[in-house]
């Protein structure tokens, strides 16, 4: 059920993030408060991640094997986390002043948490939040592949 549910998703997301992006320009339109749980931060991510996703999950619905689906996103995970995680970890010791880079005014909303951080505080938060999330999927993937077996193989529809 559930991934019918996320083809469903990005069948609808697909679409829209083909139009976003075609009529967007030079223009970078940021997205992650809401698209974040699929790594998505603007909407040329959520294009791609959308193809990806539909492809994954129309394999796992022909294969019939659930453990597919969730190797493939822990991998995910992994991976876009490592390429934030390293993104954050570059923004405290460079100064671009160019989009998508020059992102300030994208702070506010941990501003109103954490009061008036610097940008500095933040990307520090970024980094070690998405190291976190790092770890989890890393160690998550790991005990998927020792317990192969111990996961369902059959999608339930």
């Amino acid at each position: 059920m559930f991934i019918v549910f996320w083809l469903i998703l990005f069948l609808f997301l697909l679409p829209i993030s083909f139009i976003k992006v075609r009529n967007s320009k030079e223009k970078y339109i940021f997205i992650y408060k809401w698209a974040f749980f699929c790594g998505a931060f603007v909407w040329e991510d959520l294009l791609i991640f959308s193809i990806f996703n539909i492809l994954l999950a129309l394999i796992t619905l022909y294969v019939n094997d659930y453990r597919i689906f969730i190797l493939t996103a822990l991998s995910f995970g992994v991976i876009r986390t490592s390429g934030e995680t390293l993104y954050y970890f570059l923004q405290q010791f460079i100064r671009p002043n160019f989009p998508p880079h020059d992102i300030h005014n994208h702070f506010q909303a941990f501003r109103h948490i954490f009061g008036d951080i610097s940008d500095q505080k933040y990307f520090i938060m970024a980094q070690v939040f998405l190291q976190v999330l790092l770890v989890a999927f890393l160690s998550t993937l790991i005990l998927l592949i020792l317990n192969w077996t111990s996961f369902p193989l059959q999608v339930i529809y």
